[in-house]
């Protein structure tokens, strides 16, 4: 299988945890987010200034984190993926996130010294 759609190559991609799409960031500055029965791309987001470094779905699914080389992290809602719930703006290139196991709402990040 081979999703095509992103105009530069691809740093990053996660499953949703229930329902079976990739969220995949990449070079291009965009998020895609894929039904890779059907191999459409469900939704495009185009919120972040410079290369998309991580995408991560928490664990019930119903938010996507993204982090790019653009000082920012955003938060999407999966209902509403085009809207960007907040953003959280850092002094430095964000390169990695990771959701807490256990408290859905809490994140980590990491990136340039």
């Amino acid at each position: 299988m081979q999703l095509s759609g992103h105009n530069w190559d691809v740093r990053t991609v996660d499953w949703h945890p229930h329902l079976g799409m990739i969220a995949s960031g990449s070079r291009d500055k965009t998020i895609r987010v894929w039904d890779p029965r059907s191999t459409k791309c469900l939704a495009t987001i185009k919120n972040h200034g410079d290369m998309v470094t991580q995408v991560q779905w928490n664990q019930n699914g119903r938010w996507l984190l993204s982090s790019g080389r653009d000082c920012c992290i955003k938060l999407f809602d999966v209902r509403k993926l085009n809207e960007e719930v907040t953003t959280f703006v850092t002094k430095r290139q964000v390169h990695s996130i990771a959701w807490h196991p256990v408290h859905e709402t809490m994140f980590a990040s990491g990136g340039s010294l």
